[in-house]
């Protein structure tokens, strides 16, 4: 199979599928067509169009009337102050790491700060 083949098998893409040949240290070859063919395993097909078989989407049903939307309401009202107090947290640990980062540059241009070639020369 060539990259392109195995990843529209498998389900994912061309550059993909190369590194999972890779990866996985699968036979490659030059076919006549100057693309690589990769020797895949039948278990690893097999598996894989099995698992496809059993797949089947369902359309989203629609809102069930019997649902209580008074309940759905105060639960999004809960979540929201919850939003609220979690980006006030954000907010606040976002200022404390910019304190600390001031003080960080005030530390280490205290530090840095450039001294006498005689430091340790006394005035007497």
């Amino acid at each position: 199979m060539s990259y392109a083949e195995l990843g529209e098998t498998l389900g994912i893409g061309t550059e993909s599928a190369r590194q999972l040949a890779i990866r996985r240290k699968w036979a490659r070859r030059k076919g006549n067509d100057r693309k690589a063919r990769v020797a895949v395993p039948e278990e690893t097909l097999r598996t894989h169009t099995e698992g496809d078989t059993g797949k089947h989407t369902e359309a989203v049903p629609d809102a069930d009337p019997s649902v209580d939307t008074v309940a759905l309401r105060v639960a999004n009202a809960a979540l929201e102050v919850e939003l609220r107090l979690v980006r006030q947290a954000l907010d606040d640990m976002r200022q404390a790491l910019g304190d600390m980062r001031m003080d960080r540059d005030r530390w280490h241009a205290a530090a840095t700060a450039r001294r006498s070639w005689w430091p340790w020369r006394r005035s007497a």
